[in-house]
């Protein structure tokens, strides 16, 4: 994490995700399913900004590499 402003930083991340997808369908009388799991790396890009000492709310966008999804998440951090 890397201090912007005194409340403001930026953050990354790099990893591993696995990942479990899951489909059906059905036409007429057939029907059928298919399932995939898969490890794949993950990377992201974040701000956190410190209302008080111990809250802090998070904007971060994640990429997942191979499936090609990206997906922004909102959080809130209570230190203790």
């Amino acid at each position: 994490m890397t201090e912007v402003t005194k409340q403001l930083s930026v953050f990354g991340r790099i990893g591993v995700s696995r990942t479990k997808r899951s489909a059906s369908a059905t036409i007429g009388n057939r029907s059928g399913t298919a399932d995939e799991n898969k490890k794949e790396a993950i990377s992201g890009l974040g701000v956190s900004y410190a209302f008080t000492k111990n809250i802090e709310g998070t904007f971060e966008w994640k990429w997942l590499s191979n499936t090609k999804l990206s997906a922004p998440t909102i959080g809130v951090r209570v230190g203790f």
